[in-house]
Formats: C-alpha cells, structure tokens, sequence
C-alpha cells in the first residue's frame, strides 16, 4: 500500500496511491523478498505519477527509490522485509 500526505500521525487520513495487494509469487519461481519502506514526508505534494496497475507485471515496474528521490524524501527512516519461499 502506498500511502502520502499523512496529517501527523493520522495515517486513515492519508491519500492512498495503491491498496495493499497481498503477496502471490508465480508458481515456479525461487525466493521472493517482499520490502516495506517508510519515507519521512518534507511536504505535502501532489501525485502525478502514472498507475502500475496489481498484476505483477506491473508492480514490477515502480521504482521505489527513483520515486523517493524525485519527491525529495531522503532516506527510508524505517523498512521491514519478508521472504517468501515457494
């Protein structure tokens, strides 16, 4: 889920970029790595990026970090990973 804008600490108040699309690797392929980032937000700023869409495909083709750094975020203050075997 990618969510911006949050007042303070009101995170139900956000602006939700994208739902939450739960893990669901191929079948077939090896280990994935599923990465959670949480960004310090400078300013609230408008979103203009295109959707990526929920197939895989698609969420492969966002960027995270080309992302954080044309909004000016700096660094990821807290991130959280899982793997998934298959």
């Amino acid at each position: 889920m990618e969510v911006v804008n949050i007042p303070g600490s009101k995170v139900s108040e956000g602006q939700v970029i994208n739902e939450y699309v739960g893990s669901a690797p191929p079948n077939g392929t090896d280990l994935h790595r599923y990465v959670f980032l949480l960004y310090r937000q400078p300013k609230k700023f408008t979103f203009d990026e295109p959707y990526h869409g929920d197939t895989d495909a698609q969420r492969g083709t966002f960027l995270a970090e080309a992302f954080a750094k044309k909004i000016q975020f700096g660094e990821a203050c807290c991130w959280k990973f899982f793997p998934l075997p298959i």
